[in-house]
């Protein structure tokens, strides 16, 4: 069957060939991203989860449901930046994130 990609239903999924997303998201997100990381990683998982890990068990446990995804669209819709941050500050109005560079974190991504 030409222009089909197959599968093998009882495949793991991390094995199936990854597929690029190229997408942006605001830079609280993304600290978000690698801040679940972390806290996966520090609460005794053995190899720290990459981004791309966590995104994809995070959009594989998304809802099914349209109605249930239209109200997290409308959440993210209404979301402040300070709604990103999984812990708060009492240090104001105004969030400062600290540079971080690109590359291996310590435990050993995959």
């Amino acid at each position: 069957m030409a222009g089909k990609i197959r599968f093998n239903a009882a495949d793991r999924l991390i094995e199936a060939e990854p597929k690029a997303l190229g997408q942006r998201v605001p830079e609280p997100l993304h600290r978000r991203l690698i801040d679940l990381c972390d806290a996966v990683y520090e609460a005794g998982e053995p190899h720290r989860p990459t981004k791309a890990d966590m995104l994809a068990a995070l959009i594989l446990a998304a809802p099914e449901d349209p109605v249930s995804l239209l109200e997290i669209l409308r959440q993210y819709g209404k979301a402040q930046v300070g709604d990103a941050m999984l812990t708060q500050s009492d240090e104001g109005d105004v969030i400062e994130l600290t540079p971080r560079t690109s590359g291996p974190r310590r435990g050993g991504a995959r």
